[in-house]
């Protein structure tokens, strides 16, 4: 009788092994899955942000000049709420990839690359100096961190 109970807990303890594995392989899948939706998600943000940068052509050189707060002509409102919708995209990638990890290594150097480009020109400075409060204090930190490699004054 002792043979037959210790096979059935060995069958049973087995099965519970096989079960724990299976949970663990579906967790990382459901894991792999959300990190793919949320960089999709994340990407087609991005996307729509550059469709608004083609709809208004000539805004982009307009970083190339510098930052005068209070400008209401048009173009600069347009400018403005673009500045913003982008560096609220680029907080919510630095807090998925800081915090929730859910931004692959590779894919935040390409996000870093992103930042950078507005980072180097000369109407981030002044947009940055008046507006930087309105993010999180680790991702200032962050974009404050950045070099500043672009060859307009500081």
């Amino acid at each position: 009788m002792t043979t037959s109970i210790q096979l059935v807990d060995i069958i049973q303890s087995l099965g519970i092994i096989l079960t724990l594995m299976v949970a663990i392989w579906q967790m990382s899948v459901q894991t792999r899955h959300v990190r793919a939706a949320s960089e999709l998600a994340l990407l087609v943000k991005f996307d729509d942000l550059t469709k608004l940068w083609i709809d208004n052509p000539g805004l982009w050189s307009q970083l190339d000049t510098t930052y005068i707060e209070g400008q209401s002509e048009n173009s600069l409102e347009i400018l403005e709420n673009i500045m913003f919708m982008v560096f609220n995209t680029f907080e919510l990638v630095f807090r998925h990839h800081k915090k929730y990890r859910l931004v692959e290594n590779d894919a935040w150097i390409d996000w870093i690359n992103n930042i950078q480009s507005y980072r180097e020109k000369p109407y981030f400075d002044g947009w940055w100096m008046h507006n930087a409060h309105q993010y999180s204090n680790d991702f200032q930190s962050y974009v404050n961190s950045l070099p500043a490699t672009s060859s307009h004054p500081q």
